[in-house]
């Protein structure tokens, strides 16, 4: 049993990190966040990929802010709502990011909800999400947090140097969040090429796995 759950965990982090593209299954189509090009901020969005037609199409009504869509995942209650961490506005350069809650229907976004309070002014990437329990778990180069599903205030479950935090990967079961996430800044590693099981209730306590 342990073995075939860290198997599939294994496969899911790989997955996060590995696709330069971040999708979703929905109802039979695909949502795939592209991000603009890294140079010239020129184009990007969030884009309804039609698997039987070999198409895609950019969501309409898309705000501003998600046409730098970095990482998009799935609201596990309900298949039409989605969470999307952004990027800065050229690549590499720093904020403001940002983290949406929003909703969609026929190709088109129905509502949106920025859920960070504060700016982060300073990072230059969403790199992960990740749901647990009623919190949203999100990863920069430069932080993990935490905040209400519903937005407010975040809190820091672990803090980076730069340069950092390039590849995060993470999921949650609610009570322990699974991490792979190396920083080179100042020696503190939770990957590292290995995976990481944090206590939410107790930051404290991590074992490798």
């Amino acid at each position: 049993m342990r073995k075939t759950f860290f198997a599939l965990l294994t496969l899911t982090l790989c997955s996060a990190v590995g696709a330069p593209l971040h999708a979703q299954q929905l109802q039979g189509d695909f949502l795939v966040a592209g991000p603009p090009d890294a140079t010239s901020d020129a184009g990007g969005g969030i884009f309804v990929v039609n698997l039987a037609a070999n198409s895609r199409t950019l969501l309409q009504n898309l705000p501003a802010d998600l046409r730098r869509t970095s990482y998009l995942i799935q609201d596990p209650t309900n298949p039409l709502a989605w969470y999307a961490g952004t990027r800065g506005p050229v690549r590499g350069n720093a904020g403001p990011v940002y983290v949406y809650r929003f909703t969609t229907s026929t190709g088109r976004v129905l509502s949106a909800r920025k859920l960070n309070t504060q700016n982060l002014t300073t990072d230059t990437e969403i790199k992960s999400l990740a749901i647990a329990g009623d919190k949203l778990i999100f990863a920069s180069e430069t932080r993990v947090e935490s905040m209400p599903l519903t937005g407010g205030a975040a809190t820091t479950l672990f803090a980076f140097a730069r340069p950092t935090n390039n590849f995060p990967a993470m999921v949650s079961d609610g009570r322990y969040l699974y991490a792979n996430i190396f920083n080179t800044g100042n020696g503190y590693r939770t990957g590292a090429g290995s995976i990481w099981r944090h206590d939410l209730q107790d930051l404290t306590k991590r074992v490798s796995l």
